[in-house]
């Protein structure tokens, strides 16, 4: 594992701002799976951590709702290997990758025109739509 974890130009993670826990695997793997902690769960601070400004906490927060505990802690856990190291890596990665997906800037969107094709067929569903209801209607005789 690197030194530090380069997540953005401006966002640089120090490995001792992650926590480690370690516990045995799930599933099949006979006598092994008894005796290995080899599943790793990552933490990383985000409420506390100081080199995160306020814009990159928020949207931390909010795009990771499902990852965040009540703690304020984003959580990644990998158990794909039967080696400890190896599922460390695993669960870093997730982190570091899971951190540029919501830190990436969104593409900036261009006001379009609707065609005039879809003006018209907009039009056409709503005379029909129309038209069903007054169908519908209760038939009066003028008579």
């Amino acid at each position: 594992m690197a030194n530090t974890l380069v997540i953005t130009d401006d966002l640089v993670i120090s490995p001792s701002a992650l926590e480690f826990r370690f516990s045995r695997s799930g599933g099949p793997g006979g006598q092994h799976v008894n005796k290995v902690s080899s599943r790793v769960v990552v933490y990383y601070d985000v409420l506390h951590a100081p080199e995160l400004n306020d814009e990159q906490r928020l949207r931390i927060l909010h795009a990771s709702r499902s990852h965040i505990g009540a703690d304020g802690k984003l959580r990644f856990a990998s158990q794909r290997s039967r080696s400890q190291w190896k599922n460390r890596e695993f669960a870093v990665s997730k982190l570091v990758e899971h951190l540029r997906n919501v830190l990436r800037p969104g593409k900036k969107r261009e006001p379009t025109r609707a065609s005039h094709t879809s003006k018209e067929r907009r039009l056409r569903r709503k005379e029909r739509h129309a038209r069903k209801k007054v169908m519908r209607r209760a038939v009066t005789s003028d008579d």
